[in-house]
């Protein structure tokens, strides 16, 4: 259906000063009661029904759409764009990944940050030791000599 190039004049409606929403409506009233299919059975009653129609759709929701609103309608209207039926599952899967892959690298970054601060921590610890520290090494190295001696010991005990 071709839509027609001026509503003003389909509905016999004046540019100036622009109608107001209640003009509109009860210029498609007169209309509609007079061209309604239902009505009025000639031919051409349906299509001239459905210019009316069309033409105060156009009117009406004019002032609801702003100036992008109605360039992107014309222009897929234009083109005879059509969004894919699976468009919002794509949408939603492209954006989980993204997402994961997204957390996958902040979890990289953090582990890398928190293993260096680790090892630099453990590393200064190395070099200055701490009272407590130094009597659980000097404690650890008795052990393990006394280990050593008692290995020694029973190696020598051992009969060839």
């Amino acid at each position: 259906m071709s839509f027609p190039k001026d509503p003003y004049d389909v509905l016999n409606l004046p540019r100036q000063p622009p109608p107001t929403h209640t003009d509109v409506k009860k210029a498609f009233r007169q209309l509609a009661l007079q061209y309604h299919p239902d009505l009025n059975t000639t031919p051409e009653a349906a299509k001239k029904y459905e210019q009316i129609r069309l033409a105060a759709d156009r009117l009406l929701n004019k002032s609801t759409h702003t100036p992008i609103q109605a360039a992107r309608h014309s222009w897929a209207a234009h083109y005879n764009v059509t969004r894919h039926p699976r468009f919002p599952l794509y949408f939603c899967g492209a954006s989980l990944v993204a997402g994961c892959f997204i957390f996958a690298g902040a979890i990289h970054i953090h582990q890398d940050l928190y293993t260096s601060n680790i090892h630099q921590e453990a590393e200064k610890r190395r070099q200055n030791p701490t009272e407590r520290q130094r009597q659980i090494m000097e404690m650890l190295q008795e052990q393990q000599q006394q280990a050593s001696h008692w290995q020694d010991k029973h190696k020598q005990q051992e009969p060839p």
